[in-house]
């Protein structure tokens, strides 16, 4: 439904048919006008969605902790492109642990890429395991905590454009801490701390940009969402 948007196309007489239409309907178009030029208004019109044709793939860097693909690929209108590099990541495991007492179980921790000390939920990679099983491992390694039940809230990408991976979501319910927790790698060097907090207060920290992560803030709203949906049904 594009009711309310005022279509504004160079070189021809639409903008002022448009914006006529728009004002006769009686709806406030409070939407800037789209300016789209006659040759790209002609290709979006009839234009469908379709896969790339993939011509060839080469895996340019690998390491055991990052992998580099060059594709070459064919668009729909026939343009080559030769270099589209894409990082071949591992699935990630991402939960939202909650307490008996109502708090949800955060943890802060120094990430190189953004070179910034960050508050984001407990989760990780994995490459031969369940997403249930990794969820639980992760979970247990970074926090010391075990879920008494644990909920699959699906899974998004984490970053199309360039990224295979796939975020698989969580939510646990009914944590209780074994008292130590069961850091690896890295982060048995460099520590992670534990962050209650309370459940009405996740969602202002993340207004406040407190946690900025994206694939932690997704994993707030489905979260969230199955909350509100199980308190509806009683």
């Amino acid at each position: 439904d594009i009711t309310g948007f005022a279509i504004v196309v160079w070189g021809s007489d639409a903008a002022s048919t448009a914006d006529s239409g728009v004002r006769n309907s009686g709806v406030s178009a409070q939407i800037p006008p789209i300016l789209i030029p006659d040759f790209v208004r002609s290709r979006l019109l009839g234009m469908t969605i379709e896969k790339w044709a993939l011509l060839d793939s080469a895996l340019v860097f690998g390491h055991r902790w990052y992998q580099l693909r060059r594709d070459t690929v064919r668009l729909p209108d026939g343009t080559v492109v030769d270099d589209y590099f894409v990082s071949v990541r591992p699935e990630v495991a991402m939960v939202f642990p909650l307490t008996p007492d109502g708090d949800v179980i955060f943890v802060r921790q120094y990430k190189h890429g953004a070179q910034a000390i960050t508050i984001e939920l407990p989760g990780g990679t994995f490459r031969h395991e369940l997403p249930e099983d990794a969820a639980r491992r992760e979970l247990l390694e970074e926090t010391g905590y075990i879920p008494g039940n644990l909920i699959s809230l699906g899974w998004i990408w984490e970053d199309p454009t360039r990224n295979t991976s796939r975020v698989h979501m969580f939510l646990a319910l009914d944590c209780r801490s074994t008292g130590r927790q069961e850091l690896q790698d890295l982060e048995g060097s460099a520590g992670v701390e534990l962050v209650p907090v309370p459940l009405a207060d996740v969602l202002p920290r993340v207004r406040r940009g407190e946690i900025c992560a994206m694939s932690a803030s997704s994993t707030i709203l489905c979260a969230l969402d199955e909350l509100e949906q199980r308190k509806a049904k009683g």
